[in-house]
């Protein structure tokens, strides 16, 4: 799937919990940044001249700007989420044709037993001990 198809998928996930949460809240307010950062992303992506990674980094570094120059936290609070929604979607990569692979004999670690991962990518390899 290609970035264009799964930021709206990422929106009706967002909505649907959006939807799901009653009282006003701090993860309330990211989930409709979110969904705000993401729609944003989406438009821009319409042009075929726009280069969409300056477009986030540009924007990432007017919200730096603006925490610097805040007092309040909790101005600085909102800027931050707002910088973590961009960075993720700067750097989401979705994975192609990985694959996982489960080394024998399980590991044993601190009384319980586990097995290494190994999951692979096109572009890279990540190992890891899953329990």
């Amino acid at each position: 799937m290609k970035i264009n198809q799964i930021l709206p998928q990422e929106i009706t996930n967002s909505e649907l919990w959006l939807s799901r949460e009653k009282e006003e809240s701090i993860y309330k307010r990211d989930l409709k940044k979110r969904i705000e950062l993401i729609n944003w992303v989406l438009e821009n992506m319409k042009n075929p001249n726009a280069h969409i990674c300056s477009l986030i980094e540009s924007r990432m570094n007017e919200t730096i700007q603006g925490i610097n120059k805040t007092d309040s936290i909790f101005q600085a609070d909102k800027l931050h989420s707002e910088l973590r929604i961009l960075d993720w979607i700067l750097i989401f990569k979705p994975v192609k044709d990985f694959f996982i692979h489960a080394n024998k004999p399980p590991y044993k670690m601190f009384g319980i037993i586990g097995v290494k991962l190994k999951i692979q990518d096109r572009d890279s390899v990540f190992t890891s001990n899953a329990f």
